[in-house]
């Protein structure tokens, strides 16, 4: 399907991305804030002795890597739970570039109430690190990033790799909640 120039509303020769202060942003690379992403995950990782990062899921060092073809580093900000020692299964997620900001390990709606205010602490910390951001929603890891960005005046981009209508459909999830929580 071919787009006419009618039907584009953008014109391409100006610049969409704005910062708070309405001027055109601008990627400079020569700042080493901007050389670093923060990529916000919804998974709960676990933190060996060793301080390595491990996953039993898919996001493991191989799914980050890709991200060191623009930038020099990459900050996963996640739940990260402390663990003696990883089990099998569990890959490292950590390596060279890619590096973990450890939020409290929490599940469910009373622990994130407990874990949220030094979660929101060690959140606001990351965001000043780093000059580029990427948000994989949905999640309260990413809603807490987006809270401080927008807070902050910070551009970021978004990975929309979920949908919570699916999600919490019936029999996905037990709880009375939580046609509520989908609606929302």
């Amino acid at each position: 399907m071919k787009i006419s120039k009618e039907h584009n509303q953008y014109r391409p020769d100006v610049n969409l991305l704005r910062n708070s202060d309405t001027k055109p942003f601008v990627h400079d690379t020569s700042n080493r804030h901007c050389r670093r992403l923060l990529v916000t995950s919804e998974d709960h990782y676990f933190a060996a002795t060793s301080g390595s990062i491990y996953s039993s899921g898919t996001l493991n060092y191989y799914s980050w890597r890709g991200y060191l073809e623009a930038f020099e580093e990459v900050v996963i900000v996640a739940r990260v739970k402390p663990k003696l020692y990883p089990e099998k299964d569990h890959e490292r997620s950590d390596g060279p570039g890619i590096s973990f900001c450890a939020l409290p390990d929490y599940t469910g709606p009373w622990q994130y109430l407990r874990a949220r205010h030094e979660a929101q602490i060690i959140t606001r910390r990351a965001v000043a690190q780093c000059g580029v951001y990427l948000l994989r929603v949905p999640g309260l890891v990413s809603q807490m990033v987006w809270h401080e960005l927008v807070r902050s005046g910070k551009p970021y981009a978004l990975d929309v790799v979920g949908d919570p209508w699916d999600a919490l459909s019936p029999g996905s999830w037990p709880g009375i909640l939580r046609p509520a929580f989908r609606l929302l």
